[in-house]
């Protein structure tokens, strides 16, 4: 039996818990994780800066790794968990365009409770989103369908009990 690589795409509000669940249930030899806030975070500390101040001259090259990391693991065929807010439909077309039709796409959408959310977001340190933004991250959420080229949308709520999909 011939089975399809997997490209998940974590979808959901900046401290719903997407980096965190990807940490903690999926398996590196398994699966290539992909984020452009883990290279920024990387070489943030490598310079000494929180993630904040490093983020404007970060960006660029995080997502021209991005990049390179994506177009090597679809080339080996890799199972792919992509680990970004991915708040938007534009977004999320912009990255689907780019994944072969053999992939099997799942967006994993990570909700929290706002008053959550809100605690987490407080609890990181360096990494500080202004109430603006984070008010236009909420009103800009479209919830990802099937319609859009994946082919399983699973719901997540992070503070409660849930089964891997991996």
């Amino acid at each position: 039996m011939l089975f399809s690589p997997m490209y998940i795409m974590m979808v959901g509000l900046p401290g719903s818990g997407k980096s965190t669940m990807v940490t903690k249930l999926v398996h590196p030899a398994k699966y290539q994780l992909l984020s452009t806030d883990a290279y920024i975070t990387m070489w943030a500390d490598q310079q000494g800066l929180t993630y904040n101040e490093g983020f404007k001259s970060l960006i660029g090259p995080a997502q021209e790794n991005f990049y390179a990391e994506l177009k090597d693991a679809l080339f080996s065929h890799a199972n792919i968990v992509h680990d970004q807010t991915n708040l938007t439909v534009k977004k999320r077309a912009s990255i689907l365009s780019k994944i072969p039709n053999y992939y099997y796409k799942v967006a994993c959408v990570v909700t929290c409770s706002e008053r959550e959310r809100q605690i987490r977001l407080g609890n990181r340190p360096g990494k500080v989103i202004p109430v603006d933004v984070d008010k236009q991250m909420i009103e800009s959420f479209i919830e990802p369908t099937l319609s859009e080229g994946f082919h399983h949308v699973q719901n997540v709520h992070t503070s409660s009990t849930f089964n891997s999909i991996w």
